[in-house]
């Protein structure tokens, strides 16, 4: 039954929001277009950028440039505004954008979700709640232990992409040993970034607020590598979990795990893995996936992750755009679905997913990928320069399903230590019935059953004690 992830982590993460723009809807050419004021903006090509190519930008008026060869993009200053006017109008030119200045933190994504409410004990609450007590584990890339920011929460390394998930038949006797050491490299980067997202501190974050929506809970990291991971390697994550979930090693045992992968079911039912999930549902884990990134969906057909994705016993996320600072290449407006975000009756609930920030992996792929936020822009508002070079050395923006899944699942940690009697049904019954409607009235294929609502989820979690 094991067969490669094809779609895996890269089909749930964008390495840069901006990388959409290469298949984007043609910008309508307009004056004023480049950004007033200001006179910066990014020129988005249907081909290659070369050294014709600046030549032409030169002559419509810009004086300064940089290439971003990966995504036929030109970061451009030009002193009069109206260049752009010129310059939106060529048939190469998918859009012209503003080169909006970067926010380096991932406060505005809790405050749509209101977990700032329940971090701070709003009322109706009773205390304040910050996943103290709770263990979620991070199904993944890895996790980089050494960041500042998770080297206290991260208490298990489980390492299945270096360790031999099968053993010779002949002895069948698998040594957990293998498995179980220190890992503290993330060579891919998506992992590091989603375990930010769940519980980092911000410990080290300069001038912006960087922590995670449950910075005191504590995380497990189960290590399945990229591109190469068999539902074999999930199958001996999630077993170890299973095994391991009451480990006095890990406060209140391992409650959630937060999984943003799926496979493109082509080939196999993926029978074991949805027994297995079954069977840590059925042991009090709450299961959370990411929904994908395939996009809307036609009418009456999904483009969710067949599985374990979109199984009725896990919480299924998709994503939206943030309600300030959205990249305009994924996103319509403030809160709108994300364009990327898989549709389909299997969503059961949203969270932003786009331009997220959180904590960045030492040495990782998406990192040296991810050229326009190494690039250097506007300072972050309040903060200094060296604040601002100081944020870039540990986080990076990512989006995709992947970024919401884990926003999701440290909400059920502030469930959890809420109230730790609830069980996976009552979790995923909760969070639907508090989420705040978006889109059509009531159920709908892109917002599911609507926005998480942290403090809603976690005062009805508190009333069920």
């Amino acid at each position: 039954m094991s067969r490669t992830l094809t779609r895996a982590l890269v089909a749930t993460c964008l390495v840069a929001a901006a990388a959409q723009a290469a298949t984007g809807v043609r910008a309508e050419a307009a004056a004023g277009l480049g950004p007033e004021g200001g006179q910066r903006a990014l020129v988005v090509f249907d081909h290659e950028v070369g050294r014709g190519t600046l030549d032409r930008l030169a002559a419509a008026g810009v004086t300064r440039a940089r290439v971003f060869d990966s995504i036929d993009t030109v970061a451009t200053f030009a002193p009069a505004p109206s260049a752009y006017a010129t310059i939106s109008a060529w048939s190469d030119v998918v859009a012209v954008e503003d080169d909006t200045p970067l926010r380096y933190a991932n406060n505005v994504a809790k405050r749509d979700t209101r977990v700032t409410g329940v971090r701070s004990g709003e009322a109706p609450l009773s205390a304040p709640y910050t996943g103290k007590g709770v263990t979620v584990a991070v199904v993944d890339s890895g996790v980089d232990t050494s960041h500042p920011d998770l080297r206290d929460r991260v208490l298990a390394n489980v390492d299945y992409e270096h360790a031999p998930v099968l053993d010779p038949i002949t002895d069948g006797a698998y040594s957990e040993a293998a498995a179980e050491r220190p890992v503290s490299t993330d060579e891919f980067g998506h992992g590091t970034h989603v375990a930010g997202i769940v519980a980092g501190t911000g410990a080290v974050a300069q001038g912006a607020d960087m922590s995670g929506v449950a910075p005191e809970a504590a995380l497990v990291n189960c290590k399945m590598g990229f591109g190469d991971a068999l539902e074999s390697t999930e199958l001996a994550c999630f077993e170890w979990i299973l095994e391991h979930r009451d480990d006095p090693r890990f406060p209140g045992g391992i409650r959630v795990v937060t999984s943003s992968w799926g496979a493109d079911a082509t080939a196999s039912a993926g029978l074991p893995l949805r027994a297995l999930v079954r069977e840590m549902t059925k042991a009090g884990i709450v299961m959370v996936f990411a929904a994908g990134n395939d996009g809307p969906a036609q009418k009456g057909s999904s483009t969710v992750l067949r599985y374990p994705n979109s199984m009725e016993a896990v919480i299924t996320v998709g994503a939206t755009c943030k309600s300030e600072e959205y990249m305009p290449f994924n996103c319509s407006g403030p809160l709108a679905v994300a364009a990327f975000s898989s549709q389909g009756k299997e969503v059961d609930v949203v969270a932003p997913g786009s331009d997220i920030w959180s904590t960045k992996s030492a040495v990782s792929v998406l990192g040296t990928r991810n050229a326009l936020v190494q690039a250097q822009g506007n300072p972050v508002p309040g903060a200094t320069v060296a604040d601002q070079t100081a944020n870039r050395a540990f986080y990076i923006t990512l989006g995709g399903t992947s970024m919401s899944t884990p926003h999701v699942a440290g909400i059920v940690a502030l469930m959890l230590e809420a109230n730790p009697g609830l069980r996976p049904a009552e979790v995923e019954s909760i969070l639907t019935e508090t989420a705040r409607d978006l889109g059509p009235r009531g159920f709908d294929t892109g917002y599911g059953h609507g926005l998480a609502d942290a403090l809603r989820a976690t005062r009805a979690a508190e009333s069920r004690r």
